[in-house]
């Protein structure tokens, strides 16, 4: 059985869709890794930087150089990278839920119209 010419347009528009949020979802991912792995490095290094006593110098690359910077001021840094990457990895979450479940309904979409009902 054929598809109806509107069926097919309406097809090719879903298969864009579905495409273009399956990328979406993919991009969302990726960077959610990325923030995952990000925020597990600073949580490590704000472990280690736990035990040294505050009288270390501890030192922060700027560009090209390093600067020595009290311990205090690089633990207060890290813990707020680690709040920031814990705010972006929530936010991505949502975002890779809602994308996830506009893929599903595209996914039915493309079902129901593919699908031929059977002849009695």
């Amino acid at each position: 059985m054929e598809l109806l010419v509107k069926d097919k347009e309406a097809f090719f528009e879903l298969s864009e869709k579905h495409n273009t949020i399956a990328q979406e979802l993919g991009l969302i991912q990726q960077r959610l890794s990325a923030n995952e792995f990000n925020r597990s490095k600073a949580k490590a290094t704000l472990r280690e930087l736990e035990k040294e006593p505050d009288t270390t110098k501890t030192y922060q690359s700027v560009g090209r150089m390093f600067l020595q910077t009290p311990i205090g001021s690089v633990r207060d840094d890290l813990t707020q990278q680690v709040a920031q990457y814990d705010e972006s990895i929530k936010n991505l979450t949502l975002k890779g839920q809602y994308f996830e479940k506009e893929l599903k309904e595209v996914e039915d979409n493309i079902k129901e119209l593919t699908v031929f009902p059977e002849k009695p």
